[in-house]
Order: C-alpha cells, then sequence, then structure tokens
C-alpha cells in the first residue's frame, strides 16, 4: 500500500487489526509506505510480518507524516539499509506499545535498526515519541533493536493521572538543555505532539 498525501489534498489511513504479511516493495515500505505530510494516520492492534523492501523500512515507512502506530507486532520483516521493521525519515508520530521481533537489515556496516529506524533526511525532522516498546532478536550492523539519529532525547517521567516531567537531553554532549512539566498524564502525550485519544 502506497499512501501519497500532501496539505492540499490531505490523504490519511487508518487500519485497525490487520494482518499485512509476505509483501515485497523496491520502494520505502514492503507492507506501507506514507509519503508527504496534511493528513493522520493510524495502524493499531495489528501484525505486520515477513514483508521486506530494498529501499528500507521492511515492515512501514513514514515519510512527512503524522502517525500512529499502537498495540502492533513487527516480526520477520527485512530491509536494506534501515529499519527491518519500521522507518521513519520525516514526520510527527507516537509509536506505544510496540514489539519489534527478529526483523533484520543488510546492508554491512552502515545499515542500522534492524527493529526500528528514526532517520531523518537531510533537511527533514522526525519528532517521534515511543513508549512501551520491545526489541529482541533483531539483526542489524549497527543498532539491532532501535536506532535514532538527532540531537535531542527526551526522558519522560510519568506520574499516572498528574502528568509527567519532560527532561531534555542533548545527547552530542551529555547535557540537560531543559525540564518541562506537563498535566497530560492519561492520553500520555507530550505537549505539541498529536494526542491520538482526543485527536488533538
Amino acid at each position: 500500500v502506497r499512501v501519497v498525501s500532501s496539505q492540499a489534498k490531505p490523504t490519511g489511513i487508518s487500519l485497525a487489526q490487520v494482518l499485512l504479511r509476505d509483501n515485497e516493495s523496491t520502494q520505502p515500505g514492503g507492507a506501507i509506505h506514507v509519503e508527504g505530510p496534511g493528513a493522520i494516520h493510524f495502524l493499531v492492534r495489528s501484525l505486520v510480518e515477513k514483508n521486506s523492501s530494498s529501499a528500507g523500512g521492511g515492515g512501514l515507512a513514514f515519510e512527512g507524516a503524522y502517525f500512529g502506530v499502537l498495540s502492533t507486532s513487527f516480526v520477520d520483516n527485512s530491509a536494506s539499509g534501515a529499519g527491518g521493521g519500521m522507518l521513519v525519515t520525516a514526520g510527527e508520530g507516537d509509536i506505544t506499545d510496540v514489539a519489534f521481533a527478529t526483523n533484520t537489515v543488510s546492508g554491512g556496516g552502515q545499515s542500522h535498526g534492524g527493529g526500528l529506524a528514526i532517520d531523518p533526511e537531510a533537511g527533514d525532522s522526525a519528532d517521534v515519541s515511543v513508549n512501551y516498546v520491545g526489541a529482541s532478536g533483531n539483526d542489524a550492523g549497527n543498532g539491532d533493536g532501535i536506532s535514532a539519529r538527532g540531537d535531542i532525547l527526551y526522558a519522560i517521567q510519568w506520574r499516572g493521572s498528574n502528568g509527567a516531567r519532560v527532561t531534555e537531553i542533548d545527547w552530542r554532549n551529555s547535557r540537560i538543555v531543559r525540564t518541562t512539566t506537563h498535566n497530560q498524564g492519561n492520553t500520555q502525550a507530550i505537549e505539541g505532539q498529536y494526542d491520538w485519544i482526543n485527536d488533538v
């Protein structure tokens, strides 16, 4: 499945309780490739299994979209370069309660993100929240489970329904940039991030 969206013509896709298996692509995203801004995309309570891509993102690839991947498993997917299970090169998203197991990436020493690769391309940004994610048995040249390229790491300490404390760390020099609080403890969405429960 390839979804191309724009600000002028937003095109969104929502999939729940689906099986995406045995798909192949020479483009990013063996099963699904979402490209362009302007829409919100969801994959919920699904299994993405045994898909492959020769361009990254064996199961799923997001390039410049708002997305949520929730309660989903990525198993036995494969890709060249990056993101055996899933690849994000641009956009904003939420990956919550997701398992990455026995996904693989080929391509030698520069390959990375056996399970998940967050890998912004030049001039793009990827703002992704990763919560309650497990990675096991994935294989890549670098970052067998999860690989992320960027400047800021967000450490989040949840306090149940009372919200959370967010610490921004510049991992180029391991210094704390700032610490903030917020009160969205029930949905666990950081301010400025899409809140999929309340659709805001």
